[in-house]
């Protein structure tokens, strides 16, 4: 492999990926897992490259005017978009890879009411309600900005009726924090366990830890500054002993606090939430 350098083709500790550029990303190239067979990813990883190849020598026509993927590039470049934060934009880009896998060549002014709703009991029975509310809501907002943009005159998913989020009321014990920090540490992923610390200390929500950046944390008064939500104002909260252990011996990789073991870059949301939730089945906190 060190001697082979195939574009775009990545080897991580899980096995190799195919992640290509943003720019890309744009043209309709998402990334792909490639498993763990290194002669496999390569020949995949060409024929990917090859498709690449043809796409960026081929007249530019961009895509076609009125349809589904032509709405999200318009979208995308719209300040709707752009003003959203970072890890929202995260989650509205997954659902927007599923939408324009399952409609791109779709018109937009070809969707009515009843194929909406059909598609949203579809997603309900695969999914559930709460899981499948998520990408109706993004798709959604794209009928909304193709409202106001005037490429249709009627709304064809408002009030949808999904489903509310879960309460979210429930509380961790010490004895499960030790343990999933623990777990964390045992796996080679301190990083899970810090997260679970500055949730536990701060009170922030999870999108808010991920992008939490060192320049918050002053060791000298042993406070981090957060935002209020409200007021927008600075609050110090001072940092506990574990929580200040913790945070000396992270390593200083990135802007943010938070960094990926194996990227050694900022986390992904999605990522994130998957070593989570595998860290938390291996340590018996309920699925909940």
């Amino acid at each position: 492999m060190a001697s082979i350098v195939i574009p775009y083709l990545r080897r991580k500790a899980s096995g190799f990926y195919w992640e290509p550029s943003k720019k890309l990303r744009a043209l309709g190239f998402f990334p792909e897992t490639l498993g763990p067979d290194e002669t496999k990813a390569i020949a995949r990883a060409r024929v990917l490259n090859d498709q690449v190849a043809a796409a960026l020598t081929a007249p530019d026509t961009g895509p076609r005017e009125g349809s589904m993927k032509w709405l999200v590039h318009q979208y995308e470049r719209s300040t709707n978009y752009q003003k959203l934060k970072p890890v929202t934009r995260e989650g509205y880009d997954a659902y927007l890879r599923e939408i324009l896998a399952m409609f791109g060549d779709v018109q937009v002014s070809a969707f009515t009411r009843r194929a909406i709703k059909a598609y949203q009991r579809g997603l309900e029975e695969k999914r559930g309600r709460a899981n499948a509310a998520g990408l109706m809501r993004v798709l959604s907002v794209l009928f909304s900005f193709a409202v106001d943009e005037g490429v249709i005159e009627h709304h064809p998913a408002l009030r949808l009726r999904l489903a509310a989020p879960a309460e979210r009321d429930q509380v961790w014990t010490r004895d499960q924090i030790r343990s999933f920090c623990a777990k964390a540490l045992d796996r080679g992923r301190p990083s899970m366990a810090l997260s679970v610390l500055l949730s536990v200390w701060l009170g922030q929500r999870q999108g808010d830890v991920l992008i939490m950046p060192w320049s918050a944390y002053d060791s000298a008064t042993g406070t981090i500054s957060i935002r209020q939500k409200k007021t927008g104002r600075p609050v110090a909260i001072p940092v506990k002993a574990e929580l200040a252990a913790m945070l000396a011996t992270a390593p200083r990789l990135s802007p943010t606090i938070l960094v990926n073991e194996e990227t050694g870059r900022p986390y992904k949301l999605d990522n994130f939430k998957h070593l989570f939730r595998k860290l938390a089945e291996a340590t018996g906190l309920p699925p909940d």
